[in-house]
């Protein structure tokens, strides 16, 4: 892992350092299965409905929305919104850890670097 963090921008190792701090609490793969097909039903309506390139607000609102209903019986208070708030970045954190990072390491390998 070291040698990875060696080649990255400072930006980004203090970004995988406080996720490695907080991990992320994945969760087994029989509770992944209960909800995976409604997920995938949920996504497929929303590609199939929408055409998401031009109205990235439909991801938006639906994001929104399933978040407000998974927390909608939890009180309205600071903590609640402290909670939601805390999941949206660590969501953004694995995105960037397992997706974008790779994809700019390729990218410089393949073009080279800007800086």
């Amino acid at each position: 892992m070291w040698e990875q963090l060696k080649n990255l921008k400072s930006r980004k190792i203090i970004l995988i350092l406080e996720y490695e701090v907080i991990k992320v609490p994945y969760i087994p793969k029989n509770q992944r299965e209960e909800l995976d097909s409604e997920i995938s039903n949920l996504a497929s309506r929303v590609r199939l409905t929408f055409d998401i390139s031009i109205q990235p607000g439909v991801v938006n609102y639906t994001l929104t929305r399933l978040l407000s209903e998974i927390f909608k019986n939890i009180p309205e208070n600071y903590a609640k919104y402290e909670k939601m708030v805390g999941l949206l970045e660590l969501i953004k954190m694995e995105l960037m850890r397992k997706k974008i990072f790779v994809y700019e390491d390729q990218k410089c390998k393949q073009n080279g670097e800007v800086f």
